[in-house]
Protein backbone atom coordinates (compact mmCIF):
# COMPACT_ATOMS: atom_id res chain seq x y z
CA UNK A 1 0.00 0.00 0.00
CA UNK A 2 2.86 2.45 1.18
CA UNK A 3 4.74 1.58 -2.33
CA UNK A 4 1.55 2.40 -4.48
CA UNK A 5 1.02 5.56 -2.57
CA UNK A 6 4.42 6.35 -3.04
CA UNK A 7 3.84 6.19 -6.82
CA UNK A 8 0.65 7.52 -6.92
CA UNK A 9 2.02 10.79 -5.22
CA UNK A 10 5.01 10.53 -7.56
CA UNK A 11 3.17 10.46 -10.80
CA UNK A 12 0.99 13.22 -9.77
CA UNK A 13 -2.03 10.70 -8.73
CA UNK A 14 -4.53 11.49 -6.05
CA UNK A 15 -6.81 8.51 -3.97
CA UNK A 16 -9.11 8.73 -7.02
CA UNK A 17 -7.10 8.64 -9.92
CA UNK A 18 -7.18 12.06 -10.74
CA UNK A 19 -3.70 13.98 -12.08
CA UNK A 20 -2.86 16.91 -9.92
CA UNK A 21 -0.80 19.56 -11.68
CA UNK A 22 3.06 19.46 -10.32
CA UNK A 23 5.54 21.93 -10.25
CA UNK A 24 8.63 21.49 -12.45
CA UNK A 25 11.19 20.42 -9.49
CA UNK A 26 8.00 18.10 -8.75
CA UNK A 27 7.81 16.46 -11.25
CA UNK A 28 11.16 16.13 -12.06
CA UNK A 29 11.55 14.28 -8.87
CA UNK A 30 8.38 12.27 -9.71
CA UNK A 31 10.22 10.97 -12.31
CA UNK A 32 13.52 9.78 -10.88
CA UNK A 33 11.31 7.89 -8.62
CA UNK A 34 9.09 6.05 -10.76
CA UNK A 35 12.58 5.10 -13.04
CA UNK A 36 14.37 3.29 -9.64
CA UNK A 37 11.49 1.50 -8.87
CA UNK A 38 10.97 0.19 -12.32
CA UNK A 39 14.79 -0.41 -12.79
CA UNK A 40 14.91 -2.37 -9.23
CA UNK A 41 12.18 -4.29 -10.40
CA UNK A 42 13.65 -5.60 -13.88
CA UNK A 43 16.62 -6.37 -12.02
CA UNK A 44 14.90 -8.54 -9.31
CA UNK A 45 13.20 -10.28 -12.42
CA UNK A 46 16.33 -10.80 -14.38
CA UNK A 47 18.30 -12.25 -10.96
CA UNK A 48 15.87 -14.77 -10.66
CA UNK A 49 16.59 -15.78 -14.37
CA UNK A 50 20.25 -16.30 -14.41
CA UNK A 51 22.14 -18.94 -13.76
CA UNK A 52 23.67 -19.24 -9.96
CA UNK A 53 27.23 -19.24 -9.86
CA UNK A 54 28.33 -22.10 -9.58
CA UNK A 55 31.21 -24.24 -7.34
CA UNK A 56 33.30 -27.13 -6.15
CA UNK A 57 31.59 -29.06 -3.56
CA UNK A 58 34.89 -30.54 -1.27
CA UNK A 59 37.03 -29.89 -4.47
CA UNK A 60 35.76 -33.32 -5.58
CA UNK A 61 32.19 -32.49 -7.62
CA UNK A 62 29.99 -30.09 -8.70
CA UNK A 63 27.91 -28.08 -5.63
CA UNK A 64 25.26 -25.51 -5.26
CA UNK A 65 26.18 -21.88 -3.98
CA UNK A 66 24.36 -20.78 -1.21
CA UNK A 67 22.78 -16.83 -1.20
CA UNK A 68 25.40 -16.33 1.21
CA UNK A 69 28.49 -17.69 -0.62
CA UNK A 70 28.91 -21.37 0.30
CA UNK A 71 28.84 -24.17 -1.43
CA UNK A 72 27.27 -27.48 -0.32
CA UNK A 73 26.33 -30.84 -1.95
CA UNK A 74 23.59 -30.19 -5.45
CA UNK A 75 21.60 -33.44 -3.99
CA UNK A 76 20.65 -31.56 -1.02
CA UNK A 77 18.88 -28.99 -2.88
CA UNK A 78 15.22 -29.07 -2.93
CA UNK A 79 15.03 -31.85 -0.41
CA UNK A 80 12.89 -30.13 2.43
CA UNK A 81 16.24 -29.94 4.67
CA UNK A 82 18.12 -26.54 5.02
CA UNK A 83 21.72 -27.12 4.48
CA UNK A 84 22.89 -23.61 3.55
CA UNK A 85 22.98 -21.43 6.56
CA UNK A 86 20.43 -19.17 5.00
CA UNK A 87 18.32 -21.52 3.99
CA UNK A 88 18.83 -20.55 0.10
CA UNK A 89 18.64 -24.36 -1.09
CA UNK A 90 15.01 -24.15 0.19
CA UNK A 91 14.22 -20.76 -1.36
CA UNK A 92 14.94 -21.19 -4.65
CA UNK A 93 12.58 -22.13 -6.90
CA UNK A 94 12.55 -25.92 -6.92
CA UNK A 95 10.81 -25.93 -10.21
CA UNK A 96 11.75 -23.29 -12.43
CA UNK A 97 11.31 -25.55 -15.16
CA UNK A 98 9.69 -29.20 -16.19
CA UNK A 99 11.05 -32.51 -17.98
CA UNK A 100 9.27 -34.26 -19.78
CA UNK A 101 10.64 -38.17 -19.47
CA UNK A 102 10.35 -40.99 -22.17
CA UNK A 103 7.57 -41.99 -20.66
CA UNK A 104 4.99 -38.55 -20.71
CA UNK A 105 6.15 -37.96 -16.47
CA UNK A 106 6.61 -34.59 -15.40
CA UNK A 107 9.67 -33.86 -13.32
CA UNK A 108 10.28 -30.69 -11.67
CA UNK A 109 13.92 -29.25 -12.55
CA UNK A 110 15.00 -26.72 -9.38
CA UNK A 111 17.01 -23.06 -10.28
CA UNK A 112 20.45 -25.06 -8.80
CA UNK A 113 22.86 -22.94 -11.52
CA UNK A 114 23.25 -25.79 -13.68
CA UNK A 115 22.18 -26.44 -17.92
CA UNK A 116 19.76 -29.63 -17.14
CA UNK A 117 18.52 -29.76 -20.69
CA UNK A 118 21.63 -32.15 -21.84
CA UNK A 119 20.89 -34.50 -18.62
CA UNK A 120 18.25 -37.31 -18.25
CA UNK A 121 15.08 -36.24 -16.46
CA UNK A 122 15.58 -38.11 -13.92
CA UNK A 123 19.43 -37.85 -13.49
CA UNK A 124 20.94 -36.33 -10.54
CA UNK A 125 23.69 -36.91 -7.80
CA UNK A 126 23.89 -37.49 -4.25
CA UNK A 127 27.08 -37.46 -2.57
CA UNK A 128 29.12 -38.34 -5.11
CA UNK A 129 26.84 -41.29 -6.05
CA UNK A 130 24.13 -42.00 -8.45
CA UNK A 131 20.80 -40.27 -7.48
CA UNK A 132 17.54 -40.34 -9.09
CA UNK A 133 15.42 -37.00 -9.68
CA UNK A 134 11.61 -37.04 -7.66
CA UNK A 135 9.01 -35.42 -9.60
CA UNK A 136 8.93 -32.67 -7.55
CA UNK A 137 12.32 -31.80 -8.33
CA UNK A 138 14.68 -33.58 -5.36
CA UNK A 139 17.35 -35.50 -5.75
CA UNK A 140 17.48 -38.99 -3.56
CA UNK A 141 20.16 -41.75 -3.68
CA UNK A 142 19.15 -44.11 -6.42
CA UNK A 143 20.16 -47.34 -4.83
CA UNK A 144 17.05 -46.55 -2.80
CA UNK A 145 14.30 -46.82 -5.34
CA UNK A 146 11.93 -48.63 -4.65
CA UNK A 147 13.45 -50.21 -1.37
CA UNK A 148 10.02 -50.01 0.15
CA UNK A 149 10.56 -46.49 2.00
CA UNK A 150 9.35 -43.49 0.61
CA UNK A 151 12.52 -40.88 0.03
CA UNK A 152 11.36 -38.41 -2.07
CA UNK A 153 8.31 -36.28 -0.26
CA UNK A 154 6.04 -37.20 -3.08
CA UNK A 155 6.16 -40.84 -3.18
CA UNK A 156 7.31 -40.41 -6.72
CA UNK A 157 10.41 -43.32 -5.54
CA UNK A 158 8.13 -46.07 -4.69
CA UNK A 159 5.06 -45.34 -6.41
CA UNK A 160 6.23 -46.36 -10.22
CA UNK A 161 7.89 -49.64 -9.12
CA UNK A 162 5.98 -51.99 -11.73
CA UNK A 163 6.19 -49.76 -14.20
CA UNK A 164 7.73 -51.58 -16.66
CA UNK A 165 7.86 -55.13 -16.87
CA UNK A 166 11.06 -56.50 -18.70
CA UNK A 167 11.49 -60.28 -19.37
CA UNK A 168 15.36 -62.14 -18.79
CA UNK A 169 16.63 -64.48 -21.40
CA UNK A 170 15.63 -67.18 -18.72
CA UNK A 171 11.80 -66.02 -19.07
CA UNK A 172 11.97 -64.56 -15.74
CA UNK A 173 9.83 -61.23 -15.25
CA UNK A 174 11.59 -58.30 -13.78
CA UNK A 175 9.74 -54.99 -12.61
CA UNK A 176 11.80 -51.65 -13.57
CA UNK A 177 11.08 -48.31 -11.83
CA UNK A 178 9.52 -45.45 -14.75
CA UNK A 179 12.53 -44.39 -16.61
CA UNK A 180 14.50 -46.77 -15.47
CA UNK A 181 14.84 -49.27 -18.40
CA UNK A 182 18.33 -49.94 -19.14
CA UNK A 183 19.61 -49.02 -22.66
CA UNK A 184 21.51 -52.32 -23.14
CA UNK A 185 18.03 -53.93 -22.66
CA UNK A 186 19.66 -55.78 -19.58
CA UNK A 187 16.91 -56.43 -17.06
CA UNK A 188 18.86 -56.85 -14.59
CA UNK A 189 21.27 -53.74 -14.52
CA UNK A 190 21.01 -51.18 -12.13
CA UNK A 191 23.52 -48.28 -10.79
CA UNK A 192 23.99 -48.74 -6.75
CA UNK A 193 27.31 -47.23 -6.01
CA UNK A 194 28.41 -46.44 -9.21
CA UNK A 195 27.17 -47.16 -13.07
CA UNK A 196 25.96 -50.33 -13.47
CA UNK A 197 27.46 -52.32 -10.45
CA UNK A 198 24.12 -53.24 -9.38
CA UNK A 199 21.86 -56.37 -9.58
CA UNK A 200 17.84 -55.76 -10.04
CA UNK A 201 15.55 -57.73 -8.17
CA UNK A 202 12.57 -58.95 -9.72
CA UNK A 203 10.17 -56.54 -7.37
CA UNK A 204 12.45 -53.72 -9.01
CA UNK A 205 14.85 -53.20 -6.50
CA UNK A 206 18.39 -52.43 -6.58
CA UNK A 207 21.47 -54.32 -4.47
CA UNK A 208 25.01 -54.34 -4.97
CA UNK A 209 25.76 -56.50 -7.71
CA UNK A 210 28.29 -58.44 -5.76
CA UNK A 211 25.65 -59.87 -3.35
CA UNK A 212 24.34 -62.09 -6.07
CA UNK A 213 24.49 -65.42 -5.61
CA UNK A 214 26.39 -65.09 -1.98
CA UNK A 215 24.02 -67.68 0.44
CA UNK A 216 21.63 -64.85 1.36
CA UNK A 217 18.78 -63.10 0.37
CA UNK A 218 19.30 -59.44 0.04
CA UNK A 219 16.08 -58.79 -2.25
CA UNK A 220 13.01 -58.96 -0.25
CA UNK A 221 11.72 -61.79 -2.42
CA UNK A 222 14.82 -63.83 -2.68
CA UNK A 223 15.63 -63.59 -6.65
CA UNK A 224 18.97 -63.01 -6.10
CA UNK A 225 19.55 -66.38 -4.72
CA UNK A 226 17.28 -68.45 -6.62
CA UNK A 227 18.52 -71.91 -8.69
CA UNK A 228 17.45 -70.82 -11.51
CA UNK A 229 20.11 -67.99 -11.23
CA UNK A 230 22.64 -69.14 -8.59
CA UNK A 231 23.17 -73.13 -10.10
CA UNK A 232 25.52 -73.23 -12.75
CA UNK A 233 24.11 -75.14 -16.45
CA UNK A 234 27.48 -77.16 -16.11
CA UNK A 235 26.18 -79.03 -13.15
CA UNK A 236 22.84 -80.10 -14.97
CA UNK A 237 23.04 -83.64 -15.93
CA UNK A 238 23.69 -84.05 -19.92
CA UNK A 239 21.22 -85.42 -22.38
CA UNK A 240 21.83 -88.44 -24.08
CA UNK A 241 22.01 -88.44 -28.02
CA UNK A 242 20.56 -91.43 -29.79
CA UNK A 243 23.39 -94.15 -30.86
CA UNK A 244 23.40 -94.31 -34.63
CA UNK A 245 25.29 -97.53 -34.72
CA UNK A 246 25.76 -101.13 -32.95
CA UNK A 247 27.06 -100.12 -29.24
CA UNK A 248 30.99 -100.49 -28.88
CA UNK A 249 32.21 -102.26 -25.88
CA UNK A 250 34.73 -100.29 -23.70
CA UNK A 251 36.47 -103.39 -22.59
CA UNK A 252 39.59 -103.87 -24.04
CA UNK A 253 39.77 -107.82 -23.68
CA UNK A 254 36.03 -108.47 -25.41
CA UNK A 255 37.60 -105.78 -28.37
CA UNK A 256 40.56 -107.41 -28.84
CA UNK A 257 38.43 -111.23 -28.65
CA UNK A 258 36.26 -109.45 -31.27
CA UNK A 259 38.79 -108.63 -33.75
CA UNK A 260 40.44 -111.93 -33.28
CA UNK A 261 37.45 -113.82 -34.44
CA UNK A 262 37.03 -111.07 -37.38
CA UNK A 263 40.27 -111.45 -38.50
CA UNK A 264 40.29 -115.11 -38.27
CA UNK A 265 36.85 -115.57 -40.37
CA UNK A 266 38.42 -113.24 -42.79
CA UNK A 267 41.58 -114.84 -43.56
CA UNK A 268 43.22 -111.94 -41.50
CA UNK A 269 46.70 -112.71 -40.19
CA UNK A 270 47.98 -110.66 -37.31
CA UNK A 271 49.24 -108.84 -39.91
CA UNK A 272 46.95 -108.23 -41.76
CA UNK A 273 47.98 -110.32 -44.63
CA UNK A 274 44.98 -112.93 -46.32
CA UNK A 275 46.42 -116.96 -45.87
CA UNK A 276 45.12 -118.62 -49.19
CA UNK A 277 42.03 -121.45 -48.02
CA UNK A 278 41.34 -124.47 -48.89
CA UNK A 279 37.76 -125.20 -50.39
CA UNK A 280 36.36 -126.69 -47.45
CA UNK A 281 38.30 -123.68 -45.10
CA UNK A 282 36.68 -120.92 -47.73
CA UNK A 283 33.18 -122.46 -47.52
CA UNK A 284 33.53 -122.71 -43.24
CA UNK A 285 35.18 -119.02 -43.45
CA UNK A 286 32.34 -117.60 -45.62
CA UNK A 287 29.95 -118.92 -43.39
CA UNK A 288 31.46 -117.58 -40.45
CA UNK A 289 31.74 -114.19 -42.01
CA UNK A 290 28.22 -114.03 -42.76
CA UNK A 291 27.06 -115.21 -39.62
CA UNK A 292 29.37 -112.21 -37.82
CA UNK A 293 27.27 -110.17 -40.54
CA UNK A 294 23.95 -111.56 -39.27
CA UNK A 295 24.65 -111.49 -35.90
CA UNK A 296 25.85 -107.68 -36.41
CA UNK A 297 23.19 -106.46 -38.24
CA UNK A 298 20.71 -107.99 -35.47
Amino acid sequence: VATMEQISSASGLTSGGKIEDKTDEEEETSTIKIDTITVDTLQDETEEEDLRKQCLYKQKRPGFTCDSGECIDRGGVCDKHQDCTDGSDETISCCSSTCTTSTMGSVCIPSDGYNHTVNDCRNCSKSGYPGYRCDDGACIYRRKLCDGRSQCKDNSDEKYCAFHLCQTEQGVLVNVPRDMLDQTGDCRRCDYNSEGDGFRCNNARCILGAWKCDGTADCSDGSDETDQLCTPLAGQEEERQPQLGPAVSTNKAETVATMEQISSASGLTSGGKIEDKTDEEEETSTIKIDTITVDTLQ
